[in-house]
Parts: C-alpha cells; structure tokens; sequence
C-alpha cells in the first residue's frame, strides 16, 4: 500500500520534470503529485478527484510523512480538479466513511490551533501530544467498547461502529 511518505516526491520528480502532472486518485496520490510538482518546478499540476473523503485537493499544502512524522508541506493547490459525481460516488464505502470521521475530527481541529498559539509551541506538537493522549485513552477503554454494530445510510452500510451507548437514542 502506499502511503504519503517524502521519499516518494523525490523519486517522483524525475519523471515530472519538464511536464504538467496529472494526479488521478485520493489524498495520498494528490499530496504526493502536488509536492513533487513543486520540486520539479512544473507549472502546476492537474487533479482528478476519485474520492469524496479528501478535502485536501485544493488546500495549499500537502500532508506528508517527513523523517517518521506526519506535517502539512507547502505547495500550491492544483491548477484545475475535475470530478466526476459517477466516479466520486463509486468509491469504496469505507472510504466514503472516513469523509464523514474526518469532516468530525475537523470541528476540534481549530481547537489544536488555539493550544499552540496560547502556549507559544508548534501545532505539530500539540498534535502529536493529542493523538498520544487519545491512543493512551483508546487502549485504557478498549475493554469497555461495544460491539460494532452496522451503520446505514440510505439503503447502503456505510462503517459499523454505534453513535451512542446502549440503551441511549
């Protein structure tokens, strides 16, 4: 499987030097084209989106896994997206799934931010100090989880998991 690690841009900037890319996929195909386009110094780069769980295909920034740790590297958004609704809608339901989980996580996200500013650190490092305490907690109340049970959306099971405790509505 690949994932959006900076080794890939430079062995991607070779092939993109001279050219316009064309990145045909998700959020780790897009990161990936859209920094290595920097650093081979295209004139921009072309988007075709295939998921409707990325919302990174016009941001200014690519994530990144630079020397083990996740950061948003600067670039440009792409010079043009095409999205095709029967292709967007085709994708696999977990992946249309882990839209929704991550438009969820963005509602806190500003919370991160305002951490930082407040106690003059890096964003980064709030973050990863989050995600260790939410990791830590995960595993200290794994044994209390319930089991998943199927979550449906208009006709089609979209991720199991419940939205509330037993018993609640």
């Amino acid at each position: 499987m690949l994932h959006a690690d900076y080794t890939h841009v430079g062995e991607l900037v070779p092939a993109l030097t001279g050219r316009t890319p064309v990145a045909v996929g998700a959020g780790t195909i897009n990161d990936l084209v859209k920094r290595a386009s920097v650093e081979a110094k295209t004139p921009g780069y072309l988007c075709v989106a295939t998921a409707p769980s990325v919302d990174g295909y016009t941001s200014y920034g690519a994530a990144l896994t630079v020397n083990g740790v996740k950061k948003t590297v600067p670039c440009p958004a792409p010079t043009a997206i095409l999205a095709d609704n029967r292709v967007i809608g085709s994708a696999p339901l977990p992946m249309i799934a882990a839209g929704y989980a991550d438009l969820a996580a963005k509602i806190v996200a500003g919370a991160d931010w305002h951490i930082a500013a407040t106690l003059g650190i890096k964003l980064g490092t709030v973050r990863s100090r989050i995600h260790r305490g939410r990791a830590l907690l995960r595993a200290a109340l794994s044994h209390r989880a319930p089991t998943p049970q199927p979550v449906a959306a208009g006709g089609r099971t979209l991720a199991t998991g419940r939205l509330a405790p037993a018993g609640v509505s």
